[in-house]
């Protein structure tokens, strides 16, 4: 999972990432190996202010796979407090 979060008290902005379509292999890491997959960021300023209503974001949460333990990564940009746009996708790891 994936969201951006600020008013530096690690609140969600907007909508949670939406996986980009495609389809999905399984990875099997061995132990201190990692993946990644590239994260697609929208231009919130794209959008109409009204629709979007734009706000600062302190940086993202970051679920990993599996996990119910979400770790905090610094990245200050504007995003998007309705949750009627998207402006964040990911594919699955492995995709």
């Amino acid at each position: 999972g994936l969201s951006y979060v600020g008013y530096g008290t690690g609140t969600q902005i907007g909508q949670a990432a939406v996986w980009d379509p495609g389809p999905v292999r399984p990875v099997t890491l061995a132990p201190g190996r990692s993946v990644d997959e590239p994260i697609r960021f929208v231009n919130v300023y794209n959008y109409p202010a009204a629709t979007c209503r734009p706000v600062a974001v302190d940086g993202l949460r970051v679920y990993v796979p599996g996990s119910t333990l979400a770790k905090f990564v610094p990245y200050r940009t504007t995003g998007c407090r309705s949750t009627s746009v998207n402006t964040i996708f990911v594919k699955p790891v492995g995709a």
